[in-house]
């Protein structure tokens, strides 16, 4: 018999596990930059003045603005959460536009799974549909830096929502480069 006993020992294991972005206290669900895995030109620079202080930047080369979203985009920022099953959310993004210029301003949004507010398929990835959301509200109001924007431009936007509570993906494309 080749056995023995060893003195005991204590062994502590500290695994950080962050829960996924859900709903606050309040309800909303805020996702932050830094938690995207970005494609393409997308990039996450850090930005003091910026959620985190990290943002996503795709650069302005001068690109002809994008019609519609890509099925298949070559750049773009996933970011995932957690929604609950029939509840429905407005989508706001805070954004900000090179040189404070309107061909800067905008960026096309899909999600893994959504629905409309009479509950069909709206917005999903894998298709050229998508939501826009444009920090200038309206024609010459204005660019000054950072600015909340929904998915209207000019009012209120439409509401999302999911079938089934889980994790989700929100997809970031860019129609006018330049945008953070």
């Amino acid at each position: 018999d080749n056995t023995t006993l060893s003195p005991m020992r204590t062994v502590t294991v500290s695994n950080v596990v962050s829960a996924p972005a859900g709903p606050s206290a309040g309800g909303d669900v805020v996702l932050h930059a830094s938690t995207a895995s970005v494609t393409g030109r997308w990039q996450i620079v850090p930005d003091a003045s910026a959620a985190s202080g990290k943002r996503h930047y795709n650069a302005n080369p001068g690109a002809a603005k994008a019609r519609a979203a890509s099925a298949a985009p070559t750049s773009a920022a996933d970011l995932t959460f957690y929604a609950e099953q029939g509840k429905q959310y407005r989508l706001w993004i805070r954004g900000r536009a090179d040189s404070n210029n309107w061909a800067n301003d905008s960026v096309f949004v899909q999600f893994s799974d959504s629905l409309d507010a009479n509950g069909t398929a709206a917005w999903r990835m894998g298709t050229t549909s998508s939501t826009t959301v444009q920090v200038e509200e309206g024609t010459s109001v204005g660019l000054a830096g950072w600015g909340w924007a929904d998915n209207k431009y000019g009012g209120a936007g439409p509401l999302v929502s999911f079938a089934t509570s889980r994790t989700h993906t929100m997809r970031l494309q860019i129609p006018e480069d330049g945008m953070s």
